[in-house]
């Protein structure tokens, strides 16, 4: 049911995850285990991530797409 949905920086904060947040791909440093993105950013980050595994969700919470990199 769709009240059972939250937004994913919930579910973040419950893991006790450590969070970054950048604006640009650029921005981004080292190697985290996690990325999550806008699809629009998935084609600058694809080489900058060699050796992540990248596949797309549809969050249902505001029917928004997002590209997941977890490095293998």
């Amino acid at each position: 049911a769709w009240g059972n949905r939250l937004p994913l920086p919930w579910y973040f904060e419950r893991m006790g995850a450590e969070t970054t947040s950048v604006r640009t791909p650029e921005e981004l440093s080292g190697t985290p285990p996690v990325v999550v993105t806008k699809p629009r950013y998935e084609d600058d980050l694809r080489e900058r991530l060699a050796g992540y595994r990248a596949n797309t969700y549809r969050l249902g919470l505001w029917n928004r797409e997002v590209v997941v990199f977890t490095r293998r």
